[in-house]
């Protein structure tokens, strides 16, 4: 039972990161929303307890409520893209924010499918576009 409101989360958060990827360039304002709903079926409950984890608190909060690395992955995704949103709408502020707490994600995520043993392509990926995204707002 566990297992399958698991898959029903992760799968309704793929959809989300359908929709922002397919409305970014033409409707950013509601990418930006969407990514914001998306909050409300992870740990977090919300995106006002995810942006009010400090990065100290923040990888606490992810070992306490033992956040799958599955949803971590998507988080991550969705977290750059709304990076690459706000870059483009100029709004710059939130990003030092926004790409440390990808890092912590991708960190916590590494860390529990090393533990599961459990190999994930997408790292690789996911490392080289926040390099590319941190060198865009220094």
């Amino acid at each position: 039972m566990q297992r399958d409101y698991i898959v029903e989360i992760f799968e309704e958060l793929g959809k989300i990161l359908a929709a922002v990827v397919f409305l970014k360039k033409t409707q950013p304002d509601k990418a930006l929303d969407q990514i914001n709903a998306a909050f409300k079926g992870t740990k977090f409950g919300d995106r006002n307890t995810f942006d009010s984890l400090s990065s100290e608190a923040f990888p606490d909060f992810l070992e306490q409520w033992q956040m799958g690395y599955e949803t971590a992955e998507v988080i991550i995704d969705l977290l750059l893209e709304e990076v690459e949103i706000r870059l483009a709408m100029g709004d710059v502020k939130p990003l030092p924010a926004l790409l440390e707490k990808a890092r912590l994600l991708m960190d916590y995520a590494v860390q529990k499918e090393t533990a599961l043993k459990v190999f994930s392509l997408k790292h690789d990926q996911q490392s080289a576009r926040l390099k590319d995204l941190s060198g865009k707002i220094i």
